[in-house]
């Protein structure tokens, strides 16, 4: 009997493993994330494209409503090079979008731990928007993210572990007790199995009392509580980073909410604007540039609906990760 110094050792190489299982599920964690990142990335840029080919499929409309007005006497040639203009600034953009849809593919790939040349298919998103958290209270968030977030399991173990290492450090001080009891038969050398033969007990208590070792105990004891601060200062450390991740990722995630519902908006007047400024143009009254700046802002909601909606996606899967959720498996 040691006073609890054995129980402290096997108590603190215990919380070492929690520790380190802990990081490990915050290994999980950050792989999930980088891969709903890439994975977003990537879909994001497929539909830009999607879009620049639309905004191109309307950019040749307009040129050829400018070459019928030329063809009829209403129209410049200037109204011509001008459409062509838009035509080949909306094809700069669509051959930008295909590059970075490769280079997403390859950092999706990298995430996923393939060579970033595989090819693949991916599936697309849902349709229906991750707004399951927008209404939650942020401080039920910031709770939640104190009892999931890995790090803090960890930093928790290693205040445990730390406790165990000051309570055997303590019973060093203390005697060690040991009792022991053995028992033997003894048979003569000669005659019969069982003649002469007795029984041998033995028992006894041994008392050990540390004397003095040059003040190694006491400055183990000083270690241990050192150790106890500064892993206490890292666990208040870390919670404080913690509140402050989930308080910026869920306004980061209320924010691309709401620039989602602008950009749609915008949208709405920009396709309206246009479609009447082509209107008005191909009935021989409308002005080439005022139609081109239609063009121009229709394309630019449209790739503006698309990037929101992307960044509405990456920021559930960072407010995820930041309460400490599977990104990949939602809310638990």
């Amino acid at each position: 009997f040691d006073f609890g110094m054995r129980e402290a050792a096997v108590e603190s190489a215990r919380q070492l493993l929690f520790a380190a299982n802990w990081r490990y599920d915050q290994n999980i964690q950050d792989v999930l994330l980088r891969v709903a990142a890439a994975y977003y990335g990537l879909i994001g840029r497929r539909a830009l494209v999607a879009a620049d080919e639309e905004s191109l499929a309307d950019a040749q409309m307009v040129l050829r409503a400018a070459d019928e007005r030329l063809t009829v006497g209403t129209g410049t040639i200037v109204d011509v090079y001008q459409a062509r203009a838009g035509v080949a600034r909306i094809e700069l953009d669509l051959a930008a979008d295909r590059g970075a849809v490769e280079n997403a593919r390859g950092a999706l790939a990298t995430a996923v731990g393939w060579p970033a040349n595989t090819r693949f298919a991916v599936a697309d998103p849902p349709p229906d928007l991750p707004l399951d958290l927008v209404e939650d209270d942020v401080d039920a968030l910031i709770a939640r993210a104190q009892a999931l977030r890995p790090e803090l399991g960890a930093a928790r173990a290693h205040v445990l572990r730390d406790d165990a290492q000051i309570a055997g450090a303590r019973a060093a001080f203390l005697p060690e007790l040991v009792a022991g009891a053995s028992y033997n038969r003894q048979s003569p050398q000669f005659g019969g199995p069982n003649d002469g033969a007795y029984d041998q007990y033995r028992y006894g208590i041994e008392v050990n009392v540390p004397l003095f070792q040059g003040f190694q105990r006491w400055n183990q004891l000083r270690a241990a509580e050192s150790r106890r601060a500064a892993s206490d200062a890292d666990l208040r450390d870390r919670t404080q980073a913690v509140i402050s991740e989930v308080w910026s990722s869920y306004y980061d995630f209320r924010t691309a909410l709401a620039r989602l519902r602008a950009s749609e908006v915008l949208f709405a007047n920009a396709r309206e604007s246009y479609r009447a400024a082509l209107a008005t143009y191909q009935d021989g009254v409308g002005d080439i540039v005022e139609l081109l700046n239609g063009l121009a802002q229709y394309a630019n909601a449209r790739a503006a609906v698309v990037t929101a909606r992307t960044d509405l996606f990456t920021s559930h899967a960072v407010l995820l990760r930041a309460i400490g959720e599977d990104v990949g498996a939602g809310r638990g």
